[in-house]
């Protein structure tokens, strides 16, 4: 890992800067580089392949099926649109696939991926 930033995640999915409009920037060299988006109660998604950096900012659209990442299965398909797996769903610290109080029952409500974008 070379550099991390916090943003937020806005309704329509864009991640932006802490201000709410400026896109999320790295102090790096212009090359290639593998995109990872964390949210702390979703599993983490990265992309597949470098992604060209440099001062001129670059959207990488992660609800795109034809985007590249990482791993098997690493988004789930929703509609037309991939989403990230959610993680943590109940919020009782632990992330459980069966029995009771699972995190697989409540995540299969429907998301904000689901929906169409506001126009």
């Amino acid at each position: 890992m070379l550099a991390t930033r916090t943003g937020l995640i806005q309704r329509d999915g864009d991640v932006v800067g802490m201000d709410g409009s400026s896109p999320v920037a790295f102090d790096a060299a212009p090359g290639n580089y593998a995109i990872a988006i964390r949210h702390r109660n979703h599993l983490g998604v990265m992309t597949g392949a470098g992604i060209p950096l440099s001062s001129v900012p670059v959207a990488v659209d992660f609800t795109n099926p034809a985007t590249a990442t990482f791993g098997t299965n690493a988004q789930k398909p929703v509609g037309a649109r991939m989403a990230m797996w959610c993680g943590e769903v109940v919020a009782d610290g632990t992330v459980r696939y069966v029995g009771s109080n699972n995190d697989r029952d409540p995540s299969s409500w429907p998301s904000a991926a689901a929906r169409p974008p506001a126009r």
